[in-house]
């Protein structure tokens, strides 16, 4: 990553007033591993190809973190995209909506 003058240069400052999760991958839908509090300095890796999302060392626990709970220096353009990382998770469906969001024309029930 080009080092950028100052602290965080290659590094993030948690600023989420409530601090943030350390999940196993870039969505809120992916398990908590650890909590960060506000203040906690992380080493920035990787990002994520689909999300706002880095990838963060945080004292040795290595996990993801949303982009805007953290204040960097980084040029993040130039941080490596990690393409291993798993697909996102397939969003909770609300019971009888089946993902649609028009009433199917053809379905027998009148009109």
């Amino acid at each position: 990553i080009p080092q950028r003058f100052g602290e965080l240069g290659r590094s993030g400052r948690i600023i989420a007033p409530n601090g943030v999760n350390l999940r196993l991958g870039p969505d809120p839908g992916f398990p908590a591993m650890a909590a960060l509090d506000t203040g906690a300095v992380v080493t920035l890796l990787a990002r994520s190809p689909y999300s706002p999302w880095i990838k963060v060392d945080a004292g040795g626990t290595i996990g993801w973190v949303a982009l805007l709970t953290i204040d960097t220096r980084a040029y993040l353009d130039a941080i490596p995209i990690d393409f291993t990382v798993p697909p996102q998770p397939t969003p909770t469906l609300i019971p009888g909506s089946f993902g649609n969001a028009f009433p199917d024309p053809n379905a027998s029930g009148g009109n």
